[in-house]
């Protein structure tokens, strides 16, 4: 196999990979969200402020998955901050 032809090969080995691993990641921010749903449809006897405080905290976590997905399907990932102190948002396209 030729340097070009490995190249090649590597990079699609590569792009399967990334999406393989995209699609994990939204699959674990729906699990969660579904998880919780379940845990909180299955709670009987809650008193009315109870009950709000779940479906506020449902919510909330419905929000933050939602936007979870959005950056994960972005391609999005974490690159070195150029201030040196941690990590600044960056496209994966560059």
């Amino acid at each position: 196999m030729n340097k070009k032809k490995l190249i090649e090969v590597a990079s699609k080995a590569a792009m399967e990979a990334t999406a393989r691993e995209r699609q994990r990641c939204i699959w674990c921010c729906t699990h969660v969200v579904r998880t919780l749903q379940e845990g909180l449809s299955k709670k009987v006897l809650l008193s009315p402020a109870e009950e709000h405080g779940s479906q506020m905290k449902l919510e909330l976590v419905r929000g933050l998955s939602d936007q979870i997905r959005s950056v994960i399907a972005a391609g999005l990932e974490p690159v070195p901050s150029s201030s040196g102190g941690g990590m600044d948002t960056g496209s994966a396209d560059g």
